[in-house]
């Protein structure tokens, strides 16, 4: 189970802080500042569009009083290379894809700071806390907490201790277990008050408050499909794997009443199904 930081939980089986809108920090005249990044895509992909244009808005404009440093990292050994190139160039800032990049670069240098998204700063180790990082490396940290179920009989408690916690709201992600069980979560929730949402649509049909997802039968059908291709002789390696390419979003309004929730009609419109 993790809980985001809008302090909503899941129950599982950019690094523009100090350079975004409004940065009270004026850089100096006639200094070239240098920015080095660890990233996992090539240079020129559109994420990186993104950080160089809200770098110039701040007034950190590339070719005028910026230079940017780029690198990839992959395997173990090139990211360590990677990064090694980037300390020896000094940048004021390094930016980390990921929370490999993070502790390849904090392994590094302890004296440049360090920013990137990971998905648990804490749980990972980078940081101590999230409040206070204490060190050289801060950044985004998509999760707060994550609770693992291991077995059903679990599953009661840890939605109890995931409120206890402080968080408002679960996301229930896909698994076997937790589907065959997923009248124990149904229950928990609406005893406890807890709005969940889930990756199976059928999910909110049968009482959960929302789902967004493809239709875990429309995914039985497609495999079905592919059992009628092996009857008839294919074999597996020449029959290519399928993915979902529909995906819904089922609200249900009776349980969000039941839970004290007001949906805005903008969310209402997008949905594929609402349930009164």
């Amino acid at each position: 189970m993790k809980c985001l930081p809008t302090r909503r939980a899941v129950l599982a089986a950019g690094a523009m802080t100090v350079v975004g809108h409004g940065a009270v920090w004026a850089q100096e005249s006639n200094r070239t500042y240098r920015l080095g990044v660890l990233a996992g895509l090539p240079r020129g992909a559109p994420q990186s569009g993104v950080v160089v244009a809200d770098l110039g808005k701040a007034g950190f404009i590339v070719g005028k009083n910026l230079i940017i440093d780029w690198r990839l990292q992959g395997s173990p050994e090139q990211t360590t290379a990677s990064v090694a190139e980037l300390v020896r160039l000094a940048p004021d800032v390094l930016l980390a894809a990921g929370t490999l990049g993070m502790v390849a670069a904090q392994a590094a240098t302890r004296t440049i700071p360090i920013l990137g998204i990971a998905d648990d700063m804490v749980a990972s180790g980078l940081v101590p806390s999230l409040a206070h990082p204490g060190a050289n490396l801060t950044g985004i940290s998509m999760v707060l907490w994550i609770y693992p179920v291991h077995g059903p009989e679990e599953i009661a408690a840890i939605v109890g201790a995931a409120q206890a916690a402080g968080a408002t709201a679960l996301n229930v992600l896909a698994s076997r277990m937790l589907d065959a069980n997923r009248k124990t979560i149904l229950d928990r929730c609406a005893a406890l008050n807890l709005p969940a949402i889930y990756q199976w649509p059928e999910m909110a049909e049968e009482g959960g408050f929302a789902a967004y997802g493809p239709r875990y039968a429309k995914m039985l059908r497609q495999l079905a499909r592919q059992v009628v291709k092996v009857l008839h002789g294919a074999k597996p390696a020449d029959i290519p794997v399928e993915q979902p390419t529909e995906f819904e979003l089922v609200i249900n309004l009776k349980t969000a009443k039941a839970l004290g929730l007001s949906i805005p009609y903008t969310i209402l419109a997008l949905a594929d199904e609402v349930i009164e």
